[in-house]
């Protein structure tokens, strides 16, 4: 009898592992453990008719099972996005004091966007761009956006290819600052670029999976009015997660990293849109920028054209850092203005940015 209620107990606590883990492996593996752990019925009988010699097979076989489900079970999403930007205060105000604003080359609160570990389905390529790229300045139907029809504008991945191969040479090397001032904080957009109608572009993946650049003008009419959804479907290239406990705050290395994030533009599981970050980089680099650019929208009405460039070095599958460019439009500047390069490290991890995977750094 007091086998059977351990046998029960057993089975019972399988039993909620599968509804949990459910629909995967780990989640079958201990609804299987559960049935056959039952003592009763036609599982009684099954193990009841096995040779004396061979009861020790029951024992064994649900104990694999077990041990299986538990080192199956998948690793909980970084959708870190709402706990992020409760922390966001915090970060802005040991950066930036109370001032939100950027004026010339004086950087008065730095940093942006909160993931969300920043997860239904990815938008594919199909969602490349919230709006044609025909709509955009760049693009043959340029007078909706308030651009003359005869100015010619390279592309987006024109552009970043121009500015990066201008800065390559100079960016200077990670040294314990979560950002380094890129040309005298002055972003690289044209007068050309600059409009007052908004839109956003998300730049198709390349051929090894990897988010080029993204830029938008931002207004109140393209922020979210609604919370962020899931975007945990999503596993941007280099996508190789690991799990810190100590070093790394939440423990997870990385984040989903929105590019142009959420709370500026409404963009979920835009697989163009989101790279590997680490949670270093994406709560202490990215999201005070991003949370100046909102509050000064919010604030003023204003739009903000704003673009994030992915630094990729060779054909390695995580980007080392982003360029971060902004510029308050309807006053040339003088509510936002910045241009910073932000690096994706994550403090006592050293990262192999080949492919994505880490160990901890010697004496971390």
């Amino acid at each position: 009898m007091r086998q059977d209620i351990l046998w029960w107990t057993f089975s019972a606590f399988c039993m909620t592992g599968a509804i949990l883990f459910m629909p995967s492996l780990s989640g079958v593996l201990f609804l299987l453990a559960s049935i056959l752990s039952m003592p009763r019925g036609i599982v009684r009988k099954l193990w009841g008719n096995l040779p004396r010699n061979l009861n020790f097979l029951k024992p064994v076989a649900v104990a694999v099972l077990f041990l299986v489900a538990v080192f199956t079970i998948p690793l909980p999403e970084e959708d870190s996005y709402l706990a992020e930007t409760q922390q966001s205060g915090e970060v802005l105000d040991e950066i930036a004091g109370e001032d939100t604003a950027i004026e010339g080359s004086d950087v008065a609160a730095v940093g942006e966007e909160a993931t969300g570990d920043k997860a239904d389905e990815a938008s594919g390529e199909d969602s490349t761009a919230s709006q044609n790229k025909d709509d955009t300045p760049w693009g043959e139907e340029i007078d909706a956006t308030g651009v003359a029809e005869d100015v010619s504008l390279l592309t987006p991945e024109e552009t970043a290819q121009k500015i990066l191969a201008v800065i390559a040479e100079g960016l200077p090397a990670y040294t314990g600052d979560m950002f380094t001032v890129i040309h005298d904080n002055v972003p690289y957009f044209e007068a050309e670029e600059m409009t007052d109608v908004s839109y956003e572009y998300y730049s198709p993946l390349d051929d090894l999976g990897r988010c080029g650049p993204c830029v938008a003008s931002i207004g109140r009419d393209i922020m979210p009015t609604e919370d962020r959804g899931a975007i945990g479907s999503v596993k941007p290239s280099g996508w190789n997660q690991a799990k810190y406990t100590g070093v790394v705050d939440g423990a997870y290395l990385y984040n989903r990293a929105h590019l142009i994030g959420h709370q500026l533009t409404g963009e979920d599981a835009n697989v163009c849109n989101l790279i590997t970050g680490t949670r270093y980089f994406n709560t202490e680099g990215m999201l005070p920028f991003e949370n100046m650019v909102a509050d000064y929208i919010k604030e003023t009405g204003n739009h903000v054209m704003y673009r994030v460039t992915p630094v990729f070095e060779g054909d390695n599958l995580v980007a080392t850092g982003v360029l971060m460019e902004a510029k308050s439009v309807e006053d040339d500047g003088e509510g936002i203005l910045f241009c910073v390069y932000c690096y994706n490290v994550q403090p006592g991890v050293t990262i192999d940015y080949s492919d994505g995977s880490s160990e901890l750094t010697d004496g971390g």
